[in-house]
């Protein structure tokens, strides 16, 4: 499933020249991290992400589309400005019809980060090992703004 997740992530993110691709922080193991750097967003062919983006939450695997919830909220908080209404629709549709319970959660959580990307400015500042590690910051980030409730 991981194999399927690094898919995901490098389809969406293929789009990005090579320099800005060669200059991503490595970890210390080695690895890339799981999302891309803000100066890499720069470098990207915008509509070819939105496309492959909507591509990889229509997978027929659900790892990739998981993934994929993860690399577009997280390109949604790093450019708040553009417009993603494509993204915003196969969302609004994975979060009733969705395959999996996970899938189905993780996408009303994205639509929420998509009609409030100001509410997660702190989010796009961490780094995150997966995407269930990411969503469960903005999952916080919900309760503490929503509900009042401290949990960080």
């Amino acid at each position: 499933m991981k194999s399927y997740k690094m898919l995901a992530g490098a389809l969406l993110f293929a789009t990005a020249n090579t320099a800005g691709a060669q200059g991503l922080d490595q970890t210390a193991t080695g690895e890339r991290p799981y999302f891309s750097s803000a100066a890499s967003y720069m470098n990207i062919d915008l509509k070819k992400a939105k496309r492959n983006t909507i591509a990889s939450l229509n997978h027929e695997n659900d790892g990739v589309v998981e993934s994929a919830l993860a690399h577009a909220t997280h390109m949604r908080l790093m450019m708040p400005q553009e417009d993603f209404k494509d993204s915003e629709m196969a969302l609004g549709l994975l979060a009733g019809n969705g395959r999996t319970p996970g899938i189905r959660y993780k996408a009303y959580v994205a639509s929420l980060v998509f009609a409030s990307p100001e509410m997660f400015a702190r989010e796009i500042n961490s780094e995150y090992a997966h995407d269930d590690q990411f969503f469960g910051a903005i999952a916080s980030r919900l309760q503490q703004t929503l509900l009042g409730h401290s949990t960080r």
